[in-house]
């Protein structure tokens, strides 16, 4: 039977963060399937004298006496852990499997994989690891599309297929796509507007331009750097000669 091997921190961080700026994923995990939340959705729950963000969480056994395993139940939306017993005495040979049931059920149990100086450290590795990923970098909240022709009675046709793409130092590559078939008029530019936290997309302020170029289908636009943890909202408005 093969036995539980601790994996070094500092592999574990240069595998999670390379496999998170390559591959969008952080031990295979996608990164659109991290759970941050629900705006709006209160699901904390009182637990021995803490408030936990949701009920959820894994029961004890080997997936959670891991650190990358702990990681994984945190970033898919557990936050209650029932971690592994430790007991003291940890250097027993317990044959394996422990349950052998062809015929008669025997069950020669304990429940201890790793000694107790390997579980602390998979705990604090665990703990670290955690406060890392939760603010690895930026994240996108919504992206919308609209068209701007102020009082003109021709727009031109929204945006569309927009697409956010985490992009190295921070910055958000913002992408979409513009169609002219249908049009009441060609736009002039591009606004893109932001925002950041919970609030959604503000659009008192500019927050860059790009120019229109007929025949064009595809645009994009590079932001700028955002500390990391910042939850940021896009909007892109397709704008008419007419303002």
């Amino acid at each position: 039977m093969a036995e539980l091997v601790p994996y070094p921190f500092p592999r574990l961080l240069t595998r999670a963060f390379s496999e998170l700026e390559h591959e969008q994923a952080m031990f295979h995990l996608p990164e659109k399937k991290f759970v941050r939340g629900l705006p709006g959705k209160d699901l904390s729950v009182a637990f021995h004298g803490h408030t936990a963000a949701s009920p959820l969480g894994p029961a004890a056994g080997p997936q959670s006496q891991l650190a990358q395993n702990i990681v994984l139940s945190f970033l898919g939306g557990g936050r209650i852990f029932e971690l592994k017993t430790v007991q003291i005495m940890d250097r027993l040979q317990i044959p394996r499997p422990c349950i052998d049931a062809q015929t008669i059920g025997y069950n020669v149990e304990w429940s201890q994989e790793l000694t107790l100086e390997q579980s602390l450290e998979e705990y604090v590795k665990a703990s670290m690891l955690r406060a890392c990923s939760g603010s690895s970098r930026p994240s996108v909240r919504t992206i919308r599309s609209t068209s701007e022709c102020g009082n003109c009675s021709r727009r031109p046709n929204p945006p569309t297929d927009l697409r956010i793409t985490p992009v190295k130092g921070g910055r958000f590559l913002v992408q979409w796509v513009y169609s002219e078939g249908g049009q009441q008029v060609g736009p002039s530019e591009f606004r893109l507007y932001r925002g950041t936290g919970w609030s959604g997309v503000s659009f008192a302020g500019l927050g860059a331009v790009v120019a229109y170029r007929a025949g064009q289908t595809h645009f994009s636009f590079t932001s700028g750097a955002f500390a990391h943890g910042t939850r940021v909202s896009w909007a892109v408005r397709a704008v008419s000669p007419a303002g």
